[in-house]
């Protein structure tokens, strides 16, 4: 059996969203919930929902004490999976999406860009 070398597909570094960083499909989706990490070519959450739309979205993302730091940012989502339960107790589940921001203009790209300097956890 041979090693099997699995290549990186991300073209933009992730990092690392603060507490209190949140990400909402539009209009009105029960799938919302924790930013866990961000790029310039996307993101991912926690959310405790059920099924998932595909196809192209919009998202917003948003940041407690702050309201909307971002509306609208075009998106379609690549990935949707069951990371645990929100409780040992429950059967609902606690699911990750990851999502690819679809073209984006001058101005999400600086919003995404500032979100990134001001609300993620940078290397030191």
């Amino acid at each position: 059996m041979g090693v099997q070398l699995i290549t990186e597909r991300r073209q933009h570094k992730r990092y690392p969203a603060q507490p209190g960083t949140y990400a909402a499909f539009k209009p009105h989706s029960s799938r919302r919930g924790q930013i866990v990490d961000i790029s310039m070519g996307g993101l991912a959450f926690h959310y405790i929902a059920g099924k998932w739309k595909t196809g192209r979205q919009s998202l917003a993302i948003l940041v407690y004490g702050e309201g909307i730091f971002l509306n609208d940012i075009p998106c379609e989502p690549v990935s949707d999976f069951i990371i645990g339960h929100s409780s040992p107790f429950s059967v609902t589940p606690i699911r990750r999406c990851g999502v690819k921001f679809l073209g984006l203009n001058s101005e999400q790209a600086e919003k995404i860009n500032q979100f990134i300097a001001c609300h993620t956890i940078r290397d030191a």
